[in-house]
Formats: structure tokens, sequence, C-alpha cells
């Protein structure tokens, strides 16, 4: 009963293993059923939040197997749940997500990220996944411009795990999409307010920046990533995120840049003799994968 289900969610949660025992159960004997169950937990915003994050990280866990045979086996089973379910777990977590709780943000950003991904899969969502990008462009609430962002961030990342693994047919959904993204990411990163959704975007970057490789094959990205990073490398509060995103444009895209090594010189010889240990270390890995 759902009484039962949500005492052993409440049970899970304070880490007692009787309610872990009853959930593994359920979902043994009935996952479509169990799955179901989740998402309305987590939609009923009378339940406790810890619970509802219960449900989010079990949503996560249940769709994201460990190894690439195992999540193309979870993406059959998926496509075979009731279309109704996909729409009712994006509208829930998508409330959730913008509720204003930073835990249930951080859980349902995640959760959000990998559903939009493996819809992307079946070219599903992806005017719902565009507004996401509106909202990470154009919000002027700062809250709900992280929060987006944090979806985008777990889906670029998600996205590119299954082209790794050879899941996706379709790249040409990933291509039209990635400069929507690209555009997000450099205008929070040309106007740096808050710290909360730059470290988003440049953990993103950094973690898939191989990814971007259609986008930054052009000039004009690709100039304007580089201003930012080097501006960034300049900036006392902001060196390590350049040189986290320089280091990772050497290693994939050197051709590319190759034209500003004079640039990337100067930079690096100043800090190789600046008196702050942590500027010497990041200017002499740069030039060391150079």
């Amino acid at each position: 009963s759902q009484l039962d289900f949500s005492a052993a969610l409440q049970s899970f949660s304070n880490g007692e293993q009787e309610g872990f025992k009853h959930l593994v159960e359920f979902k043994e004997q009935d996952p479509a059923t169990f799955v179901i169950a989740l998402i309305e937990h987590l939609g009923d915003t009378s339940n406790p939040e810890i619970t509802r994050k219960v449900c989010a990280v079990f949503l996560y866990k249940e769709i994201l197997p460990k190894d690439f045979n195992a999540l193309k086996q979870m993406i059959d089973v998926w496509f075979h749940f009731d279309p109704e379910i996909h729409e009712n777990l994006r509208v829930v977590a998508t409330n959730a997500l913008f509720e204003g709780s930073d835990d249930l943000t951080q859980q349902t950003g995640q959760l959000l990220g990998l559903f939009y991904s493996l819809e992307f899969t079946k070219n599903q969502f992806v005017e719902q996944f565009h507004e996401l990008i509106q909202i990470a462009g154009e919000s002027q609430e700062e809250p709900q411009k992280s929060a987006a962002l944090l979806v985008i961030g777990c889906f670029w990342e998600q996205s590119c795990f299954l082209q790794e693994g050879e899941i996706v047919s379709q790249i040409q959904i990933y291509q039209n999409v990635s400069q929507s993204i690209f555009n997000v990411f450099i205008s929070v990163m040309q106007k740096p307010e808050s710290p909360q959704s730059l470290k988003i975007v440049v953990n993103s970057i950094v973690n898939s920046l191989q990814f971007f490789y259609r986008v930054l094959s052009f000039a004009e990205p690709r100039e304007a990533l580089l201003s930012v990073v080097f501006d960034y490398i300049g900036n006392d509060e902001l060196f390590q995120f350049g040189y986290m995103i320089l280091q990772r444009l050497i290693e994939n895209y050197f051709p590319f840049i190759e034209s500003h090594v004079q640039t990337i010189f100067a930079l690096t010889a100043a800090d190789i003799q600046s008196d702050n240990e942590e500027r010497v270390i990041e200017s002499c890995i740069v030039w060391k994968n150079i």
C-alpha cells in the first residue's frame, strides 16, 4: 500500500535496514509499479523532503545501471513503460527542481539531466529541454537559472556517456543542441555573477569538452572561449577555472589553438615565476601537456 511504501521510505531515510529490504522487494516484484510509486511520492509536496529526495535518488539509480550493456537493457525497459509515466516523471521532477530546496534541486537536477539524455535517444521532449536552455540563458532569478544549468550540465555529461557507449544512433540530435548549450555556457562565463552557476558550467565544460568538437571547429565560438579562459587566468579569483579549461583545450584541440601559443606562453611564464604556488603548479601542468 501507499502507506507501507511511505513508511519504508522513511525507515530507509533513517538508516534502517528493514526499510531498504522492503523497497528492494517491491522493486523486484513489480518494477513498473515501483517507479510509479516513486514518482507519485516525489510529486506530493506534503511528504517529508528527505523521503522525496530518496525517491529522486532511487529513480536515478533505477534508470542508470553501471555499465553499457545494462544501460542498453534498461533503455529498452524504460521505453516499454507507458508514455504517461515519462511525462509524469518530467513534470514532477521539474516542479521539485524549482521548489527552492538546495538538496532537492541537486537530486532532481541530476535525475532530469539523465531523463532528458535518454529521451533524446528517441527524439522526445526536445522542445521541453530547449525551454530549460531558455531559462538558463534568460532568467534573472539566480536559483532558477542555476537549477536549469544543473539539468543542462548533467544532460550533456550523460549524453556524452551515451555517445561513448555507441548507444546513441541519432548523433545529429546532439549536434543541434550542442550550439545552444555552448552559447549558454559562454554567456554565464562572460558574466560570472554567481559562483554556483559558474562552477556548474566550468565542471560541465571540463568533463565533456571533447563533445563540443563541431562547435569549436568554428573560429568564432573557439575565440570566445579562449578569450574567457585568458581573462580568467589573469584573474586572482578565477585563474584555476581558466587553467582547468585551458588544459582540456590543449588535450583535445591543440591544432585549433596552436596560433595562441605565444599568448599562452606570456601568461604562463609570469605564473611560473609567481609567488603563488597554485599558479606555479597550474602553469607547469600546461607546459607538460604541450
